[in-house]
This record gives C-alpha cells, sequence and structure tokens, in this order.
C-alpha cells in the first residue's frame, strides 16, 4: 500500500523534480557544501599548504576571549539595522512611485530591476568608482553643491552607512518588483473612494492601500 502510494507520488512529481535537480546540484555544490566544511573548519587549525590539526573548542575560546568581540557584535547589530532599515523603506517608497507613473512605466521597472542582473564583481567596481575618495561619482556629485569631499569606505564614521547602501542597492530591484505586485493587488476603488473622502495623496497609500498589501511585507520580512 505505502509502496503504490509512493510511487504514484513520484509519477506526480518526477517532471518538477527533474527541472529542479539542477539547482538542487548547484546550491549543494556551492553553498551547502561551504557551510559544512567551514563549520567542520571552526574546529581545526588550518594552514593552506598543510593538513588541517583538530583542536577542538579553542578557536571558540580565542573568540570570546578577543577583546575586539564586542565592538564587532555591535558592528553586526548595526549594520543589519540600517540595511533593513534601508533594504524596507526604499523599495516600498519606489513601488508606490512606480505604481503612480502613467507613461514609461515598463522603462522605469526594468531600470529599477537591473541592479539585480548585474555580476558581482561589476557591482564591486561601480561601487568603488562611486565612493572613490579623490574622483569618485559621488563626491564629485557633492562637489558640484559646495559639499566637500569625503573619504566614504576609508572613514570610520562613514564606512557603515556606505556598505549598507552597497548591500541594500543590488537587491532592491527585485524587493520592489515584489511591493508593486502586493500593491496591484488592491482594488483601485479603494483609492477613488478615498480621494473622494478629501483624503490627500500620503492618507490614500497610508491608511488605505498600504495596509491591504501587507501580505507582500511579511512574505519579504
Amino acid at each position: 500500500m505505502a509502496e503504490g502510494q509512493a510511487l504514484r507520488a513520484w509519477s506526480k512529481y518526477r517532471t518538477g523534480l527533474l527541472f529542479l535537480l539542477p539547482a538542487i546540484v548547484v546550491f549543494a555544490v556551492f553553498l551547502w557544501y561551504p557551510i559544512i566544511q567551514n563549520f567542520f573548519l571552526t574546529f581545526q587549525s588550518y594552514v593552506p599548504g598543510f593538513e588541517p590539526q583538530w583542536i577542538g573548542l579553542q578557536n571558540l575560546t580565542a573568540v570570546l576571549h578577543d577583546p575586539k568581540l564586542p565592538r564587532a557584535i555591535v558592528n553586526t547589530f548595526e549594520f543589519v539595522g540600517l540595511c533593513l532599515a534601508i533594504g524596507f523603506a526604499v523599495p516600498i517608497v519606489s513601488a508606490i512611485a512606480l505604481t503612480e507613473v502613467r507613461r514609461g512605466r515598463g522603462f522605469f521597472r526594468l531600470a529599477v530591476y537591473v541592479p539585480n542582473m548585474i555580476p558581482g564583481i561589476a557591482l564591486y567596481i561601480i561601487w568603488r568608482w562611486v565612493f572613490e575618495p579623490n574622483v569618485g561619482l559621488l563626491n564629485q556629485a557633492l562637489g558640484l553643491v559646495g559639499v566637500p569631499h569625503q573619504l566614504w569606505l576609508l572613514s570610520p564614521r562613514q564606512v557603515m552607512l556606505s556598505l549598507s547602501l552597497m548591500s541594500t542597492w543590488a537587491n532592491f530591484g527585485g524587493t520592489t518588483v515584489l511591493y508593486m505586485a502586493g500593491l496591484s493587488n488592491v482594488n483601485p476603488e479603494l483609492y477613488e473612494a478615498a480621494e473622494l473622502e478629501g483624503a490627500g495623496f500620503f492618507s490614500c497609500w497610508c491608511s488605505s492601500l498600504l495596509p491591504r498589501s501587507r501580505f507582500s511585507r511579511s512574505r519579504l520580512s
């Protein structure tokens, strides 16, 4: 009985599983295997060119007694907080703006999504040029309005914000598209009714449309 059910389930999902197989193999080789390997390396002393030596919890003990550990924890929470704040605010504002666009909406959607398609090495080169302290694009733009050149990645005060912008910019296009999908499912009559009641632009979005797109926000969070 159980064997027959297993065969029927396999025949039902076989095609889908075969399509998923290449992705599973790629994830296993380039993501899951390195994670498992790094986990075991935490219990070893590894020097390139030599056999790893098992040292148990010595690496963990060394980290816990490192005087730089509290600063590293604070930096991690600061980085995550900035990424969450920017990664939530920028995509949802972009989604609202693109939803309101009447002409060229397809072009702007493509422009927003382009960063998701740029290879990582190209992103590194672009951001290195943007944040270059002497002739970087951002400093040149700030110079036009009289702001002096900033160090950005070389400044302890500015590096965290710079890294957060780099981290969120590459992925905000996909998040924007998902927010737009959530907003498009909201009945436009709600927006029209709010306008008839005298609600302004921000009131319409904050009180009528954003609460009804919370499913998309909950999936992304």
